[in-house]
């Protein structure tokens, strides 16, 4: 008789399992090579406007490219490099939204570009604009370069 076969883990627990182990080897000072089975990123390309007014809505672009082993698909999302004190709204934006019947799936070697808008902040000054992709809140790959956004009255 065979032995019982373990459960299979959901993707999230096996991600930040990876997720983990990256920590532990960069603490370590250990570099991860590539093909380990997990979720990674390469910036291609964002466009966002250099000067906008204060308080309203504008259209930005950013595109990365599938550099990992696995597809992307509805748990990854784009979030605001800054954290909790990102200067623009929304924070966090999915790739695709949870309930769209139609579901996108970014495979490894493809490039995808996302169009939102974000809502400027409401004081007048120079922020920066960057932003990194998750899974289930997990951050993997390459963040985008801060481009610095002049936002006035």
């Amino acid at each position: 008789m065979g032995s019982p076969q373990a459960a299979p883990q959901p993707r999230s627990v096996r991600w930040l399992q990876t997720s983990l182990v990256i920590a532990v080897m960069a603490f370590a000072g250990i570099t991860a090579r590539a093909g380990t089975g997990g979720p990674d990123a390469q910036f291609v390309k964002q466009s966002v406007p250099p000067i906008a007014a204060n308080g309203v809505p504008i259209a930005v672009v950013v595109e990365f490219s599938n550099t990992g082993d696995i597809p992307w698909d509805r748990d990854v999302a784009l979030v605001c490099e800054q954290g909790d004190s990102c200067p623009w709204t929304p924070k966090s934006v999915p790739l695709q939204s949870k309930s769209s019947t139609n579901a996108l799936v970014i495979q490894p070697g493809q490039t995808f570009s996302r169009v939102f808008t974000v809502i400027t902040p409401a004081k007048a000054g120079i922020y920066a604009f960057s932003w990194h992709l998750t899974i289930d809140g997990v951050p993997f790959g390459q963040a985008s370069p801060p481009i610095q956004i002049r936002v006035v009255q």
